[in-house]
């Protein structure tokens, strides 16, 4: 039986949590009631990066925006701790446990309405690391994104292509895994809450609230 890393970890800044995060944080506590929960702030991220990789300091902190810094530290906490990551606007409905069957678990989004290609990427709002080689490679590889696609003009493109979902699904297609990426149905089958309709294959619904986002524009 695989043992499992029960710890969760979720990252914000210096405003006060809104009241809908924290019912979503309960919404996992409830159907988790074993997992020991860490809300790490931003200076501990940069604590962690500065003390345990060192190496990649520079890049932290050159990038342009805190969603990048946030986007960067998550993959570093899971590689020191282990465990699961979950962006605040998740709410829970069931217990994840049933589905982690790896030492990485990884899901798809459903794909962009603008995305003309049609192409799957895979989420980096919930993502689980057990002490994998997946995740120890992937911090010693941001560096590389952030070179590679640091002139892009578009910020969103920048921050998606550079520590966001197309940097992760980039990675994953571009390196030899063993696991494979689950459905999208398990946290994105729904887009609004209200229309949350709980089924086998739903356990959540991620909410897409974006807030590093506003009018196109990258604004955290």
């Amino acid at each position: 039986m695989k043992t499992i890393s029960k710890n969760v970890h979720q990252i914000w800044g210096n405003d006060p949590l809104p009241e809908k995060y924290k019912l979503y944080r309960e919404s996992f506590m409830k159907h988790h009631k074993d997992w020991k929960y860490k809300m790490w702030s931003m200076e501990e991220c940069r604590q962690l990066i500065e003390e345990k990789y060192n190496y990649f300091l520079k890049t932290y902190d050159s990038y342009k925006f805190d969603i990048q810094r946030c986007d960067a530290a998550r993959v570093f906490i899971l590689n020191e701790v282990g465990g699961l990551y979950i962006d605040t606007d998740i709410c829970f409905y069931k217990n994840i446990e049933s589905l982690i069957n790896d030492n990485v678990i990884l899901f798809y989004e459903y794909n962009r309405s603008d995305d003309k290609k049609n192409e799957k990427y895979i989420t980096n709002a919930i993502m689980y690391n057990n002490n994998s080689l997946f995740f120890n490679k992937l911090t010693k590889q941001l560096t590389f994104y952030k070179k590679n696609y640091n002139e892009e003009t578009d910020d969103r493109i920048k921050v998606l292509k550079t520590t966001g979902p197309i940097q992760l699904t980039t990675f994953y297609n571009t390196n030899k895994n063993n696991f494979e990426i689950l459905s999208s149905d398990y946290f994105e089958k729904f887009k609004k809450i209200e229309d949350v309709i709980i089924t086998d294959d739903v356990y959540g619904i991620h909410e897409h609230d974006n807030r590093w986002i506003e009018n196109k524009k990258v604004v955290l």
